[in-house]
Protein backbone atom coordinates (compact mmCIF):
# COMPACT_ATOMS: atom_id res chain seq x y z
CA UNK A 1 0.00 0.00 0.00
CA UNK A 2 1.47 3.31 -1.07
CA UNK A 3 0.11 6.61 0.17
CA UNK A 4 1.17 9.17 -2.38
CA UNK A 5 -1.00 12.25 -1.97
CA UNK A 6 -1.47 12.09 -5.76
CA UNK A 7 -5.24 11.73 -6.04
CA UNK A 8 -5.57 15.41 -6.94
CA UNK A 9 -7.57 15.82 -10.17
CA UNK A 10 -7.61 12.12 -11.02
CA UNK A 11 -10.59 10.73 -12.89
CA UNK A 12 -11.83 7.74 -10.95
CA UNK A 13 -14.21 4.81 -10.93
CA UNK A 14 -15.95 3.81 -7.71
CA UNK A 15 -16.82 0.14 -7.28
CA UNK A 16 -19.12 -1.69 -4.88
CA UNK A 17 -20.69 -5.11 -4.44
CA UNK A 18 -24.28 -5.86 -3.49
CA UNK A 19 -24.55 -8.96 -1.30
CA UNK A 20 -27.18 -10.48 0.95
CA UNK A 21 -25.60 -8.67 3.92
CA UNK A 22 -25.04 -5.45 1.95
CA UNK A 23 -28.24 -4.52 0.04
CA UNK A 24 -28.36 -2.16 -2.91
CA UNK A 25 -29.56 0.92 -0.99
CA UNK A 26 -26.69 0.57 1.51
CA UNK A 27 -24.15 0.07 -1.29
CA UNK A 28 -25.38 3.18 -3.11
CA UNK A 29 -25.30 5.26 0.09
CA UNK A 30 -21.79 4.01 0.81
CA UNK A 31 -20.67 4.81 -2.75
CA UNK A 32 -22.15 8.31 -2.41
CA UNK A 33 -19.98 8.80 0.67
CA UNK A 34 -16.96 7.29 -1.09
CA UNK A 35 -17.39 9.77 -3.95
CA UNK A 36 -17.48 12.66 -1.46
CA UNK A 37 -14.27 11.35 0.12
CA UNK A 38 -12.75 11.18 -3.35
CA UNK A 39 -13.73 14.81 -3.96
CA UNK A 40 -12.15 15.75 -0.62
CA UNK A 41 -8.94 14.15 -1.86
CA UNK A 42 -9.22 16.17 -5.08
CA UNK A 43 -10.38 13.38 -7.39
CA UNK A 44 -13.56 13.07 -9.41
CA UNK A 45 -15.73 9.99 -9.87
CA UNK A 46 -16.74 9.59 -13.51
CA UNK A 47 -17.79 5.92 -13.30
CA UNK A 48 -19.80 4.02 -10.69
CA UNK A 49 -19.88 0.26 -11.09
CA UNK A 50 -21.92 -2.06 -8.89
CA UNK A 51 -22.10 -5.83 -9.06
CA UNK A 52 -24.58 -8.17 -7.38
CA UNK A 53 -22.56 -11.09 -6.13
CA UNK A 54 -22.86 -13.62 -3.31
CA UNK A 55 -19.31 -12.83 -2.13
CA UNK A 56 -16.48 -10.68 -3.47
CA UNK A 57 -14.09 -12.60 -5.71
CA UNK A 58 -11.04 -13.55 -3.64
CA UNK A 59 -8.76 -12.93 -6.62
CA UNK A 60 -10.12 -9.71 -8.14
CA UNK A 61 -12.97 -8.46 -5.89
CA UNK A 62 -15.29 -8.29 -8.94
CA UNK A 63 -16.10 -11.22 -11.19
CA UNK A 64 -14.16 -11.68 -14.42
CA UNK A 65 -16.94 -10.25 -16.63
CA UNK A 66 -17.29 -7.12 -14.49
CA UNK A 67 -13.50 -6.71 -14.45
CA UNK A 68 -13.49 -6.71 -18.27
CA UNK A 69 -16.35 -4.19 -18.26
CA UNK A 70 -14.48 -2.02 -15.75
CA UNK A 71 -11.30 -2.15 -17.87
CA UNK A 72 -13.22 -1.01 -20.97
CA UNK A 73 -14.96 1.77 -19.05
CA UNK A 74 -11.67 2.98 -17.57
CA UNK A 75 -9.95 3.10 -20.96
CA UNK A 76 -12.94 4.80 -22.61
CA UNK A 77 -13.25 7.46 -19.91
CA UNK A 78 -9.58 8.25 -19.24
CA UNK A 79 -9.80 6.86 -15.70
CA UNK A 80 -6.54 6.47 -13.80
CA UNK A 81 -7.88 5.44 -10.38
CA UNK A 82 -10.30 2.75 -9.20
CA UNK A 83 -11.60 3.04 -5.63
CA UNK A 84 -13.29 -0.03 -4.15
CA UNK A 85 -15.74 0.42 -1.32
CA UNK A 86 -14.48 -2.64 0.54
CA UNK A 87 -11.18 -3.63 2.10
CA UNK A 88 -8.91 -5.20 -0.53
CA UNK A 89 -6.00 -7.54 -0.01
CA UNK A 90 -2.65 -6.67 -1.59
CA UNK A 91 -3.08 -9.56 -4.04
CA UNK A 92 -6.55 -8.33 -5.07
CA UNK A 93 -5.09 -4.88 -5.75
CA UNK A 94 -2.23 -6.34 -7.80
CA UNK A 95 -4.55 -8.65 -9.76
CA UNK A 96 -7.01 -5.85 -10.48
CA UNK A 97 -4.22 -3.52 -11.63
CA UNK A 98 -2.86 -6.25 -13.92
CA UNK A 99 -6.28 -6.70 -15.56
CA UNK A 100 -6.89 -2.95 -15.78
CA UNK A 101 -3.44 -2.26 -17.24
CA UNK A 102 -3.94 0.42 -19.87
CA UNK A 103 -0.71 -0.44 -21.66
CA UNK A 104 0.45 3.15 -21.18
CA UNK A 105 3.29 3.30 -18.64
CA UNK A 106 2.73 7.05 -18.32
CA UNK A 107 -0.90 6.57 -17.19
CA UNK A 108 -1.26 3.39 -15.14
CA UNK A 109 -4.60 2.62 -13.54
CA UNK A 110 -4.16 2.43 -9.77
CA UNK A 111 -6.51 0.51 -7.49
CA UNK A 112 -7.13 1.53 -3.89
CA UNK A 113 -9.76 0.79 -1.28
CA UNK A 114 -11.73 3.06 1.05
CA UNK A 115 -9.10 2.85 3.82
CA UNK A 116 -6.31 3.83 1.46
CA UNK A 117 -8.36 6.80 0.24
CA UNK A 118 -8.91 8.00 3.80
CA UNK A 119 -5.20 7.58 4.57
CA UNK A 120 -4.40 9.64 1.46
CA UNK A 121 -6.66 12.44 2.74
CA UNK A 122 -4.89 12.38 6.11
CA UNK A 123 -1.52 12.37 4.33
CA UNK A 124 -2.49 15.55 2.48
CA UNK A 125 -3.70 17.18 5.70
CA UNK A 126 -0.43 16.26 7.41
CA UNK A 127 1.59 17.72 4.55
CA UNK A 128 -0.45 20.94 4.77
CA UNK A 129 0.13 21.10 8.53
CA UNK A 130 3.88 20.59 7.99
CA UNK A 131 3.91 23.53 5.60
CA UNK A 132 1.98 25.71 8.05
CA UNK A 133 4.33 24.73 10.88
CA UNK A 134 7.39 25.46 8.77
CA UNK A 135 6.01 28.83 7.74
CA UNK A 136 5.16 29.63 11.35
CA UNK A 137 8.69 28.76 12.42
CA UNK A 138 10.26 30.96 9.74
CA UNK A 139 7.92 33.82 10.53
CA UNK A 140 8.60 33.45 14.25
CA UNK A 141 12.24 34.15 13.56
CA UNK A 142 11.53 37.35 11.66
CA UNK A 143 8.12 38.49 12.91
CA UNK A 144 7.06 36.69 16.11
CA UNK A 145 3.72 38.50 16.42
CA UNK A 146 2.52 36.96 13.14
CA UNK A 147 2.79 33.39 14.49
CA UNK A 148 -0.40 33.84 16.48
CA UNK A 149 -2.19 35.09 13.39
CA UNK A 150 -1.20 31.95 11.44
CA UNK A 151 -2.45 29.51 14.08
CA UNK A 152 -5.64 31.30 15.08
CA UNK A 153 -6.57 32.89 11.73
CA UNK A 154 -4.87 30.79 9.00
CA UNK A 155 -6.87 32.41 6.18
CA UNK A 156 -5.49 35.85 7.03
CA UNK A 157 -1.91 35.08 5.92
Amino acid sequence: MEITGKIDTERAATVGIITYDNPEDEVNASLDELERLLETAGGRAVIRLVQSKENPDVRTFLGSGKMKELAELCRGNDVTLVVCDSELSPSQIRNMEDILDSGDPERPIRVIDRSMLILDIFYNITKAMEIISTCAFVISIFEPQKVLIIFFFPTSI
